[in-house]
């Protein structure tokens, strides 16, 4: 990645920050659009980027963070 992409990744995440803080809109919402803008930056600096495997590296990371967290709680 070069430095233009970590600063459009870095107001993906800064406008995500923002609409979280200040805005009532679903949450789900939200992040789902961060997604989408962190995918296509990665699709336009690689074309070769996969979106579905980039979607199940999320989902699997989120299901062992919460079993995690659920495993703490015992």
């Amino acid at each position: 990645m070069t430095r233009k992409d970590f600063i459009q990744l870095a107001e993906c995440l800064g406008n995500f920050k923002h609409y979280l803080i200040n805005d009532d809109l679903d949450i789900e919402e939200d992040y789902q659009g961060l997604i989408d803008n962190i995918k296509h930056i990665c699709k336009s600096t690689n074309n070769d980027f996969d979106s579905s495997r980039f979607d199940n590296a999320i989902e699997k990371q989120f299901k062992k963070t919460l079993a995690d967290c659920i495993n703490v709680e015992k």
